[in-house]
């Protein structure tokens, strides 16, 4: 298995659910897939926040990833999130992600109880040794309590062979420039926040994961070649047109968000699982004035 590298535009999938969430949309997953690499993503991410992992059992991750993998069949890098509330169960979703096919893991520590830095160290650790494929750390203090800061990310990926890449959802871009410039020769620092992806990019931004793409990733992808062509007027100007979107879906339950725009642009996808909502019909329409405003290249394919 040649192993792809994660780079580019990676889309933190939704998962599509039959109705009243009560399982896993196969045709609908397969037909996500799909659509996904046709938009010019370089990378999916599935089971990520986006994709509502905390509210899937573990054998629907294991099954969601499994669907992914057969359906991309090579085309895409895979970067499968296999982070779990303890040891053990990380590691046996990164054994299975390895085993079907996934090109890296993106690996959340637990949330609920904040670890140490101690502690997250040595869980990564554990999952890494686990493995052969590259692990991603994922910081995304919001949801985990503990921010992993640019001196603990150096230091594990100088310790630990397997640690590559880190997707970094501070919504810090001091930080985050940090770990683009004076820890690029240790790790790879995917940019985890939609309203970032400009100066991101901009700075020389190796690449993004975010859940937007999953309806505007044409536009997105072009950003994202234009930041690699050193093309800063075209870069920003796709920028300046996405940001309304991207500012509206952050100001709202963001996988709703993302899910309803899939579902208005003609792509079912279902809604997310209790106890999360749905958008109220006044998010909702704010989410469709900011859609219909954008020039149809920089959206999804059109619904087959």
């Amino acid at each position: 298995m040649t192993i792809k590298p994660i780079l580019g535009s990676i889309t933190a999938m939704v998962t599509p659910f039959t109705a009243g969430g009560s399982d896993i949309d196969e045709p609908a997953l397969r037909a996500l897939v799909d659509r996904l690499v046709d938009d010019g993503n370089h990378g999916l991410l599935p089971c990520g926040g986006t994709g509502e992992f905390a509210s899937m059992t573990i054998e629907e991750r294991r099954r969601v990833l499994e669907i992914v993998t057969d359906q991309n069949a090579g085309r895409a890098a895979v970067l499968a999130h296999t982070g779990a509330l303890f040891t053990d169960e990380a590691i046996r979703l990164s054994v299975h992600a390895q085993e079907h096919g996934a090109d890296a893991l993106m690996v959340s520590t637990p949330f609920y109880e904040a670890l140490g830095l101690d502690e997250a160290a040595a869980y990564y650790a554990a999952v890494a040794a686990a493995v052969d494929v590259p692990v991603c750390l994922y910081n995304y203090p919001n949801a985990t309590g503990i921010n992993l800061d640019p001196e603990f990310v150096t230091t594990l990926a100088t310790e630990i062979e397997g640690v590559k890449y880190v997707k970094d959802s501070a919504a810090d871009l001091g930080q985050y420039i940090t770990l683009i410039t004076d820890c690029a020769d240790k790790v790879t620092a995917l940019n985890g926040e939609d309203v970032l992806l400009g100066p991101a990019l901009t700075l020389g931004a190796p690449g993004f994961v975010v859940g937007t793409s999953n309806f505007i990733g044409p536009g997105l992808s072009k950003m994202f070649a234009a930041s690699t062509a050193g093309d800063d007027a075209t870069l920003l100007s796709i920028w300046r047109a996405v940001t309304p979107v991207l500012q509206v879906a952050a100001s709202m339950p963001y996988a709703a968000a993302v899910k309803a725009a899939c579902n208005y642009l003609g792509h079912p996808v279902g809604d997310v699982r209790s106890p999360g909502r749905a958008l109220t019909t006044d998010e909702h329409a704010r989410l469709v004035k900011a859609i219909d405003a954008l020039d149809s290249s920089l959206l999804t394919t059109p619904a087959r």
